[in-house]
């Protein structure tokens, strides 16, 4: 597989970039991870991919998951692993050669924080990760049960508050 020869950004799908590897044609892919991905009803079982990174989860600090990207660093597949040794461990598996491939991202704090900026729209000072209520301002934490969408987050206590208020009126 041919792959482009490009660093990936800070921050790939909430996560801070720790490693990366790019798949070429020394290393040989095996087929022996078994990742499927896709919808339920609809799965399949992940290709070849020509972009490997390790990157520390911002939401659960210590994961560590290793993504299988595609050309433009988006992850295809994901596993999760409690070390950076097990994740290249595991990448071996299915590209062998892959170990002699892994450099050190480079980006400091600050880009990592300019990034999360720009690109993620949120304060890096904050746990901006976590789900709130648009309501009521309380975090997945402190709830029951949280609805949302893309967009906004309520928890079934402002719910239960708006649907008493709409029937007394």
């Amino acid at each position: 597989m041919n792959a482009a020869n490009s660093e990936p950004p800070p921050v790939i799908d909430s996560a801070r970039t720790l490693w990366y590897a790019l798949n070429d044609e020394t290393v040989r892919f095996t087929d022996r991870i078994s990742l499927f991905v896709g919808d339920v009803g609809d799965l399949s079982k992940l290709d070849e991919m020509p972009h490997l990174a390790i990157c520390e989860n911002f939401c659960a600090p210590g994961e560590i998951l290793l993504f299988f990207c595609n050309e433009d660093w988006q992850p295809q597949g994901t596993v999760a692993l409690d070390s950076v040794k097990a994740a290249k461990q595991k990448a071996e598996v299915g590209y062998t050669g892959i170990s002699a491939k892994w450099a050190q991202a480079s980006s400091s704090d600050n880009e990592v924080d300019e990034y999360l900026r720009d690109v993620y729209d949120v304060d890096p000072s904050t746990e901006w990760w976590r789900l709130k209520c648009a309501f009521c301002g309380k975090d997945d934490s402190e709830l029951d049960r949280l609805f949302g969408s893309p967009k906004a987050y309520i928890c079934d206590g402002c719910i239960r508050s708006l649907y008493r208020t709409i029937a007394d009126d």
